[in-house]
Formats: C-alpha cells, sequence, structure tokens
C-alpha cells in the first residue's frame, strides 16, 4: 500500500479516484454517492484537505474539491 493511502478508509480512496476522474466533487455529490451524513462527509473531507490530497474551492453551495495542483500531492496519488 502506498504512504499516502495509509490511514485513509474506502470511501476516502473512493473520492479520491472520483475527483482524478471527474476533476472535482462536492459535498452533496459524495453523500450521494457514499449513502453517507453530511457530518462524516465534513471529517473525510477534513483529513483529505489536512493531508494535502485535496484542495477545496469556492464558498457556500459553490464549494467543490479538486486534486491539488502541486507536483507533491500529484505525485502522492499518482505512486498508487
Amino acid at each position: 500500500m502506498p504512504d499516502w493511502m495509509q490511514g485513509l478508509n474506502e470511501r476516502q480512496i473512493q473520492v479520491l479516484q472520483f475527483v482524478k476522474k471527474e476533476g472535482r466533487i462536492t459535498r452533496r455529490e459524495y453523500k450521494k454517492l457514499e449513502g453517507i451524513r453530511s457530518t462524516v462527509a465534513k471529517q473525510d473531507f477534513q483529513s483529505l484537505l489536512e493531508r494535502g490530497l485535496l484542495a477545496r474551492q469556492g464558498t457556500g453551495p459553490a464549494t467543490h474539491y479538486v486534486i491539488p495542483n502541486s507536483s507533491r500531492s500529484t505525485r502522492k496519488f499518482g505512486d498508487h
């Protein structure tokens, strides 16, 4: 298992794969895809943000999450 995956749950790995493929995701989309509560989605996104695996863009209802542009995080995510 690559270092960047350690400590992630299956939902978080799946959301990273989704964002890599689709380019972005909202919390509403994530809740619907995974069938989870808003608090769980918030915790998952916060963990991914803190690890530098996702970046937040926009505000309010327009908030969405993307893979950061930094080569460090892209390299980490690509090393699976």
